[in-house]
């Protein structure tokens, strides 16, 4: 993969099809030509609470009522991004 000064770039699947689908593989798979990009091994589903909560100007866990699933999705996400980055740290 190729870095600059330690910068590493991070891919992730949004607006992914619910449950398993060729179009997200062949998203993974296309995201994966490119070397300079690391793909996340986790997705955001394409939920009515992602676009709801954007057009309230609010977080994903400030609706009501709540999606539990796109609440867990983000926080996966989250997780994920700042492992990657607290392991950039002992690099």
């Amino acid at each position: 993969r190729a870095t600059r000064d330690g910068l590493r770039a991070l891919a992730v699947i949004n607006l992914a099809d619910p449950g398993v689908s060729a179009d997200n593989g062949d998203a993974a798979s296309a995201l994966g030509d490119f070397k300079a990009l690391e793909v996340l091994d986790t997705h955001l589903v394409r939920r009515k609470a992602f676009a709801a909560a954007a057009a309230h100007g609010m977080g994903i866990d400030e609706l009501s009522p709540s999606d539990p699933k796109a609440s867990q999705e983000l926080n996966t996400l989250l997780s994920r991004v700042f492992q990657h980055q607290s392991s950039m740290r002992t690099l």
